[in-house]
């Protein structure tokens, strides 16, 4: 059973994730999905941008009692700019050439925004069956943080054997979607037992 918070918030917190498989728990039925939809990516935009509206989407949230009535809140104009930024932030970087050896495909976008999760997700379909990572050295100041995606196998265990002695955010998340925030150094020192340097 889902807790007394409304059934609604559960979905805008998995849908992103999974997708329609958000809908699949029979309390969250009655829930619309359009309006979901819709919402989602207006409030996951603020948390991708260095200086996002994240307040204004958690109290956007909290203050409704419908997606539909959060759709119809005054924030969700401020949201829409964040996504409209963000979503030019990508459309920059998105056709950065990967460069590919062997099985590893490495894409360098750079951009203050958390770019690098799509920037994978999206080459993972074209450079199928390939490993794609995506770093992004403009989004955190001294950090290089990068998305894994595709191949085969759990890509969480490719980073560990490549770099065990990581330390910090590094090969969490889960076997086909993972990726770290490493200083350069070691960065580049992933790259190179990873086969991506000479």
């Amino acid at each position: 059973m889902l807790p007394e918070s409304p059934a609604w918030l559960a979905v805008v917190g998995a849908y992103g994730d999974v997708g329609d498989r958000a809908f699949d728990l029979p309390e969250l039925a009655a829930v619309r999905r359009a309006p979901i939809r819709r919402l989602v990516p207006l409030v996951n935009a603020p948390r991708r941008l260095p200086d996002g509206p994240v307040r204004e989407a958690l109290g956007l949230l909290v203050d409704s009692v419908s997606p539909e009535a959060a759709l119809q809140d005054d924030r969700i104009d401020l949201l829409g700019e964040a996504r409209r930024e963000w979503r030019a932030g990508f459309d920059r970087v998105r056709r950065t050439a990967p460069v590919v050896v062997d099985g590893v495909a490495l894409i360098r976008p750079a951009s203050p925004a958390q770019v690098h999760p799509l920037v994978a997700a999206q080459w993972q379909r074209r450079l199928a069956p390939r490993v794609v990572l995506a770093a992004n050295e403009g989004y955190l100041p001294g950090r290089v943080n990068f998305s894994v995606r595709g191949g085969t196998g759990d890509l969480r265990r490719l980073l560990l054997e490549a770099l065990p002695e990581a330390d910090g955010e590094f090969a969490h998340g889960h076997d086909r979607a993972t990726g770290g925030s490493l200083d350069p150094r070691q960065f580049e020192l992933l790259l190179e037992r990873l086969g991506l340097r000479p």
